[in-house]
């Protein structure tokens, strides 16, 4: 179109067409479905008034306090109904919208008479509060306490991607407390993410205290030292640690309060005991679990070896050692409102296996012909066993086999039978294809690929542009709507404090909630970048330790 054709244009089309373009100056992440700027501003101060849903009391609750903390204003909580009207904040639910916004959505209107947010759902409310949280960020520009706070005209009509945004942390190898774990969940909280995957027991550290095994809290969450570093010169190996104890463990009152922290922010906590594997600690607390029976110690090695050099592995031909599992789940179940339990899964030593007489003797018995197919049984089992008390498993996707065929038989699977259908696999590593194998069996799917999503890899392998450019649906993959979402992943090997923690999860944590939430259509990258100058400014005031690349 030439200028004077454009000059042509009824004025009416021009302020519409001005209207509907992309405005980079409301910058919100993750980036809402869509967005229209309107001319205009509204003012939110002390004069506003506060109406909201009844069933809404916790989340206007939570709206309220922030206002003031962070904002320093108070406004009025009126009584009567939800209604339009001057200066006024109404927050309402519809579930009528959820045809069109899903159950997580929301509808965000700011105009002349004020602010109105509907969800589908309590929890499209509480995003549509956050939405307008981040607005409020980007009206202090001075970084002042303001006593009113300028909010342009906007229309928002926003859903999410996938129902599963998730994030885990791995507090087995670093513990963190509870104040740390609640300050993520604010964060997930801003960036709309609702799974907290709690890694909760590996080789170096268990940290939920279960009353039949007192030991797994007196010497499980408990080592000696800790590794720092690995050195190789002529083939030798020399190994660095700290010299410092590191413990830690949750009581069963500080993981019930994480867990309502969450929920006041729509995050559902799903717990992981990893089982088989990964249970150093747990053998060195109890010998009997392990299928040398021999006394052995917290590690203290992360990687290399000997860490590639375990002394044994679960012993789970001892019906005592299954005991233990499920008595372990019967505490977790109880504890954790969640209906999925993370059983693990993951990087069974089948060399340790094959050291083990009575392991040899029980796949004999069992008629198997691998040590796959003994974790077969052991995943099946365990998975089942969780059915039986209303629970989904959740596992790495180790426990479907596939990926650890090789030309030793140890990793040929040979078995029909698979974990009960209910179980999520989180897929983790493997070819793709494994994703559609999965799918094809009827699992639902969390796909959380290495490559993209493990935030411990530095920022020179694993980029903010990478972890922004992961799909997690592959492509031309049928059964689509088996991939619940996505899971990000922050294991603790090198990351000993808090502020290490910070560095490697942001700013890249809030790219992945735009990969959760965003549709791929509307994902840009040099837009969300400038997007993150609200975010960044929000965590230097909070005190995050975040990474520039």
């Amino acid at each position: 179109m030439m200028p004077s054709e454009f000059r042509r244009l009824p004025a009416v089309f021009l302020l519409t067409l001005w209207l509907s373009l992309p405005s980079f100056a409301v910058r919100i992440v993750p980036k809402p479905d869509h967005l229209v700027l309107k001319s205009g501003s509204y003012r939110l101060s002390r004069e506003t008034g506060f109406v909201h849903h009844p069933k809404l009391d916790g989340e206007a609750k939570w709206f309220s306090e922030l206002l003031s903390a962070e904002h320093g204003i108070s406004i009025e909580k009126r009584r009567s109904g939800i209604h339009a009207g001057s200066n006024v904040l109404i927050l309402d639910l519809d579930s009528s919208l959820t045809a069109e916004f899903g159950s997580e959505g929301y509808l965000l209107d700011i105009g002349q008479a004020g602010i109105k947010i509907i969800g589908a759902s309590r929890a499209g409310a509480f995003y549509g509060l956050q939405t307008l949280r981040q607005l409020l960020m980007q009206s202090e520009a001075s970084g002042e306490v303001k006593k009113s706070y300028s909010i342009p005209y906007v229309e928002i009509r926003d859903r999410p991607r996938f129902p599963w945004r998730g994030f885990m942390l791995d507090v087995s190898r670093h513990f963190f407390d509870a104040e740390v774990i609640k300050k993520l969940l604010d964060e997930m909280a801003l960036l709309k993410m609702n799974i907290f995957h709690w890694h909760l027991t590996d080789d170096q550290g268990w940290r939920i205290p279960i009353p039949k095994y007192p030991e797994l809290i007196s010497v499980a969450s408990r080592r000696d030292s800790s590794q720092t570093g690995m050195h190789e010169t002529d083939g030798e190996k020399t190994f660095k640690f700290d010299g410092r104890p590191h413990q830690g463990y949750y009581t069963h009152d500080e993981i019930k309060a994480v867990i309502r922290y969450a929920a006041e922010r729509h995050i559902k906590v799903i717990p992981e005991i990893d089982m088989p594997s990964h249970n150093q600690a747990a053998m060195a607390a109890y010998p009997w679990l392990s299928t040398t029976g021999k006394p052995s110690t917290v590690p203290t090695v992360f990687y290399g070896e000997p860490y590639a050099k375990n002394p044994a592995e679960i012993d789970i031909s001892n019906p005592r050692v299954i005991r233990f599992f499920k008595d372990v789940l019967d505490v977790v179940a109880e504890l954790f409102p969640s209906d999925i339990i993370h059983i693990g899964g993951d990087e069974v030593w089948y060399d340790l296996w094959a050291e083990s007489a009575d392991i040899n003797k029980f796949i004999e018995i069992k008629g198997f012909q691998s040590y796959a197919d003994l974790q077969m049984w052991f995943s099946t089992v365990m998975s089942e066993y969780l059915s039986t008390k209303g629970k989904r498993a959740m596992a790495w996707n180790d426990v479907l086999g596939g990926h650890l065929e090789n030309p030793d038989p140890a990793h040929t699977l040979t078995v029909d039978f698979r974990p009960a259908r209910s179980t999520v696999v989180g897929f983790w590593r493997g070819n793709p294809t494994l994703i559609e194998d999965a799918a094809n069996r009827g699992y639902d799917i969390v796909n959380g690929h290495n490559d993209f999503t493990y935030f411990n890899f530095g920022y020179q392998g694993l980029p903010l542009s990478k972890v922004y450019s992961f799909d997690p649906i592959p492509s031309n993959m049928p059964f689509k709507t088996k991939i619940l979402g996505a899971t990000c992943h922050l294991w603790t090997e090198h990351i000993p404090d808090r502020e290490r923690l910070y560095f490697y999860l942001f700013p890249r944590i809030s790219a992945f909630a735009e990969v959760g939430w965003t549709e791929p259509t509307n994902k840009h990258f040099d837009q969300f970048v400038k997007n993150l100058d609200v975010l960044k400014e929000h965590w230097r005031k909070v005190g995050i330790n975040y990474a520039e690349e």
